[in-house]
């Protein structure tokens, strides 16, 4: 007898967490600036688009600008950009070129080993008609000991417009 006592709350429970989640909500997108609007329509939708600059399968760190990785297999599309600097740059100015560059999406970093992540980890803005998840690494600064002569950087996409679309979708329904 008890458990059918439970049954109306459980299911009034399930229909009431049964909405759209927010998490991939347009609004909380925001809007990407110049540069970076630039940047993803050139490597992914200009004349060059899809033209990977890699050369060695095992590459982690790109040698090259440009887009360097390419990875639709996965649920969501990822890519990555590879920026490269002139010369090695301190963590600080590495961080300051690449958040000023970006419209100050990021607000710290974190340097581990050799690598540096810039946080937060995933940045969400709307560019080039599409909703992105992004993320930056940064490689080969002075303070590292990556033997490296110039400073680069991973830009990482996600495209979470599939999500978004499917948020949107949910909330047309009655």
């Amino acid at each position: 007898m008890t458990p059918r006592a439970f049954l109306p709350a459980i299911s009034l429970t399930l229909l009431l967490g049964a909405g759209c989640p927010d998490d991939f909500a347009p609004e909380s997108f925001e809007e990407c600036n110049e540069e970076l609007q630039e940047l993803i329509s050139a490597e992914l939708y200009g004349p060059s688009a899809g033209m990977l600059h890699r050369h060695r399968s095992d590459e982690t760190i790109p040698d090259k600008p440009g887009l360097w990785r390419l990875d639709r297999a996965r649920e969501l599309p990822v890519a990555h950009i590879a920026l490269l600097e002139p010369e090695r740059l301190p963590e600080v100015r590495a961080f300051n070129t690449y958040n000023d560059l970006f419209g100050g999406l990021w607000n710290d970093y974190d340097a581990q080993a050799y690598e540096m992540t810039l946080m937060p980890e995933d940045v969400r803005v709307a560019c080039a008609g599409r909703y992105w998840g992004v993320s930056l690494k940064i490689y080969g600064t002075q303070e590292d000991a990556l033997d490296r002569e110039r400073t680069a950087a991973d830009l990482i996409l996600i495209d979470y417009t599939p999500f978004v679309e499917k948020y949107r979708r949910c909330k047309e329904q009655p």
